[in-house]
């Protein structure tokens, strides 16, 4: 149950990182401006990709303190 949980997460940050890729290229050229009217009410990738990332850090460092007080 947990390992396909933990592929699952893996397969959304290997997602997440590829559209921020092509987020960021897609930036480059772009006036800040211009790329903060463009982005208003999208979808972040960035966002989504630190929040997953920190949610995964937590379990981790919760399962071993966990471990090392239990």
């Amino acid at each position: 149950m947990e390992d396909e949980e933990n592929l699952k997460k893996i397969d959304d940050i290997n997602k997440l990182s590829q559209k921020y890729v092509s987020w960021i290229e897609w930036e480059i050229n772009k006036s800040s401006k211009d790329i903060y009217l463009d982005n208003i009410g999208k979808y972040n990738p960035r966002d989504h990709l630190e929040d997953l990332v920190t949610d995964n850090l937590n379990t981790c460092l919760t399962s071993m303190l966990n471990n090392l007080v239990f």
